[in-house]
């Protein structure tokens, strides 16, 4: 018979609270561990996320405007046939009376537009322009249908003042703006890496989603100011 020498109390104490503090660490490391690797996995996984802090969306907007500034001016691309903009699927949008002149945007945000749309092109996607300007009284209209178009009154929406622009894919002839097919949807995944990557916000990081939006970071009061400072 083999006798096991009972654990003195002392020692059956100590074994239990080392125990103890070695379970309650593996507790409150794993989410810490978790929290950690999350930058990790995301980039294993889909290496496109932009886990750049938000602040630096400034920094790639006014680094990006600072090229515009000393680089050769990009040309508007001729304007598409006005049948292509009355055969849209989406009726809501009345985008057969949209604004297209690029004479009425920001020429500095007009620039930086058609730098994402020369960067499409060379990922082997024409970009088109469906909408520029928005005069305040149609942007009550939009906002004012029972389909939900657009959450900002007159006058609350960059488009009044040069600042955004809706684009969307040209292809076979036809304008793309639903994402219900895969090739779409990707597209304007990279839409939206391109804008972003020269400090654009993209409408499609927005709870409503608005996957053909782009427009100038920052309030419209500051882009206002901004504007004005620059023309003294």
């Amino acid at each position: 018979m083999v006798n096991v020498e009972p654990v003195p109390a002392s020692k059956s104490w100590f074994v239990f609270h080392v125990l103890l503090r070695r379970r309650h660490l593996g507790v409150v490391l794993a989410p810490v561990l978790a929290i950690a690797m999350t930058p990790a996995l995301i980039f294993m996984f889909r290496q496109d996320v932009d886990l750049a802090p938000p602040i630096d969306r400034e920094h790639r907007y006014q680094a990006a405007v600072g090229l515009v500034l000393q680089e050769q001016k990009l040309v508007p691309p001729k304007a598409l046939p006005p049948t292509v903009f009355e055969n849209l699927d989406d009726k809501n949008l009345s985008i057969e009376s949209a604004d297209r002149d690029w004479g009425r945007l920001d020429p500095v945000f007009a620039q930086l537009v058609l730098r994402v749309m020369e960067r499409m092109q060379a990922r082997g996607v024409r970009m088109a322009l469906l909408e520029g300007y928005r005069s305040p009284e149609r942007q009550e209209v939009l906002a004012s249908r029972e389909a939900k178009v657009t959450g900002a009154r007159g006058g609350q929406s960059k488009h009044q003042y040069g600042l955004a622009v809706d684009l969307a894919p040209f292809q076979d002839g036809h304008l793309v703006i639903s994402e219900a097919d895969p090739w779409a949807a990707r597209v304007y995944e990279i839409y939206g890496q391109e804008a972003e990557a020269v400090g654009l916000v993209w409408g499609g990081r927005w709870s409503f989603r608005d996957l053909v939006h782009i427009e100038a970071p920052g309030t419209i009061a500051d882009n206002l100011r901004a504007a004005a400072s620059a023309q003294r």
